[in-house]
């Protein structure tokens, strides 16, 4: 109420501007984009150590015993699928990284000689 009483003078939009200041303070934003599936993640650090094939599937898909021939093969087909997504992603990334620091350099003062 004190706020009010203080801040009355001020119309709708410009109050809902401040409250929004706050928020941004107070509540900061969330990373974008989807978060990164835990098991996918283990999965993904067990085939880049090299583990690969039946070892690989049994480790990281449960009941894979269990499940009829096709039925493995559908998950088998969805885990590397999703393996070899997250290794494309991360090449981008180191990608974009590497070109980013020559330009960095670039942009940087002159020293005098």
């Amino acid at each position: 109420m004190e706020i009010l009483m203080r801040w009355g003078g001020l119309s709708i939009s410009e109050r809902r501007q401040v409250v929004r200041g706050f928020c941004s303070v107070l509540i900061p934003g969330s990373r974008a984009g989807r978060k990164q599936s835990e098991t996918i993640t283990a999965a993904y650090d067990a085939w880049r150590d090299g583990m690969r094939g039946i070892a690989l599937y049994q480790s990281h898909i449960p009941n894979w015993k269990r499940l009829s021939r096709w039925r493995r093969k559908a998950v088998e087909r969805s885990l590397m699928a999703s393996i070899y997504s997250r290794s494309r992603r991360d090449r981008a990334k180191q990608a974009a990284r590497s070109s980013e620091a020559p330009a960095r350099l670039s942009n940087s003062i002159p020293l005098p000689k």
